[in-house]
């Protein structure tokens, strides 16, 4: 393989992970459409959810909205917007058993998906580290 790359390949480089970005922001969007669905049907009563669920599922919306403006922006912020989201969420997946005190069959997956929740929020910020690094020569960064 050669150490030179030529124009035509860095171009597409660029475009792949333009559009993996955007797949992200597409991605984070219907994310925080769920967490904020579910925080409306709480406070409009359709939900018996504790508030602090609730609080902890405007709190996902919230992130999750930043990472999805974010990436479809290139925000130099974006990774970090990304591993909030997966802090947030695996706190949320993690406080399920004290907040709603499930039954001991139902908490066996907790743990393992707060984890797996983790890993993705840290997999998307590192993925968006490179691809906002990967601006195309001659486009400003995005005003922060």
């Amino acid at each position: 393989m050669s150490a030179v790359i030529r124009s035509g390949e860095a171009g597409e480089n660029t475009t792949r992970f333009q559009r993996s970005r955007v797949a992200l922001a597409v991605l984070f969007l219907l994310l925080s459409l769920n967490a904020w669905m579910q925080a409306a049907d709480a406070a409009l009563g359709r939900s018996i959810e504790p508030r602090a669920l609730t609080l902890l599922q405007v709190l996902v919306g919230a992130t999750a909205i930043a990472a999805a403006y974010g990436s479809w922006s290139g925000a130099r912020w974006a990774p970090w917007a990304a591993v909030a989201w997966g802090v947030v969420t695996a706190g949320l997946i993690l406080a399920l058993d004290p907040l709603l005190q499930l039954a001991p069959e139902a908490r066996r997956g907790l743990l393992i998906g707060g984890a797996v929740v983790l890993v993705l929020g840290g997999a998307a910020g590192w993925f968006l580290r490179r691809a906002v690094a990967r601006r195309p020569a001659g486009t400003p960064p995005p005003a922060d």
